[in-house]
């Protein structure tokens, strides 16, 4: 891409190091003649990156694609389930229960029903507040204020916002922080620090990107 477009500009005798912005223009028709805006995009990134190191060493005063308006590939927007899904992911939180290993086995069946809510508060959070799997991971009973609906926490490029629970949500939540996280929580090893994140798994320690995704991946296949 870079080869081509500095072979263009020597055949209209322009200096790569100062093209003029009508060349600049001619070269952007040219660039996207018979070519997807992906591909465009992907070459004029490589332009630029060549001109940004030029300047870097010294070869040339800056990026003159940067007074130039091009092409944007449009933004793709996550896909989210539909109510109904997330209706369907709820029942499938309650699918596991009540097998006869679980039911005659008193300790199984609490850590299985803690995990259950622990579950459906999951599912109602991460629904309700439009949060990142790493969000909900990283989740913090310091952030969290069911009071005003409230979970704070820190996405992308650091910066922190705020996820706002509707009534299902902070129902869900309530029901496992009174219920389900204490049961959880004694199961971890004795010696084990206190976990202050969220979300537990059934050792009562944090849980992780990976536990997080396999679970909402299992409930998703059932």
């Amino acid at each position: 891409a870079i080869g081509a477009y500095l072979d263009w500009l020597a055949q209209r005798d322009d200096d790569w190091r100062s093209p003029s912005r009508p060349e600049l223009r001619a070269y952007l028709g040219v660039l996207g003649d018979g070519r997807a805006r992906s591909s465009v995009a992907q070459r004029l990134a490589a332009i630029r990156s060549f001109h940004r190191w030029a300047a870097r060493d010294g070869l040339s005063a800056g990026d003159p694609w940067g007074a130039i308006a091009t092409p944007r590939l449009p933004r793709r927007l996550p896909k989210v389930l539909e109510v109904d899904e997330v209706a369907a992911l709820i029942d499938a939180v309650d699918a596991g229960l009540g097998t006869s290993t679980v039911a005659n086995d008193p300790a199984r069946a609490a850590v299985a029903s803690a995990l259950a809510g622990r579950d459906r508060a999951l599912v109602e959070t991460a629904y309700a507040a439009g949060l990142r799997i790493s969000e909900l991971a990283a989740a913090d009973l310091g952030s969290l204020d069911l009071r005003r609906g409230e979970l704070r926490v820190m996405g992308k490029g650091r910066k922190e916002r705020v996820g706002l629970l509707g009534g299902p949500a902070r129902r869900a939540m309530e029901a496992y922080l009174e219920h389900g996280r204490p049961v959880l929580l004694a199961e971890r090893p004795p010696l084990a620090p206190l976990p202050t994140t969220v979300f537990l798994n059934h050792h009562g320690g944090p849980l992780g990107v990976r536990g997080l995704r396999s679970r909402l991946d299992r409930l998703r296949r059932r």
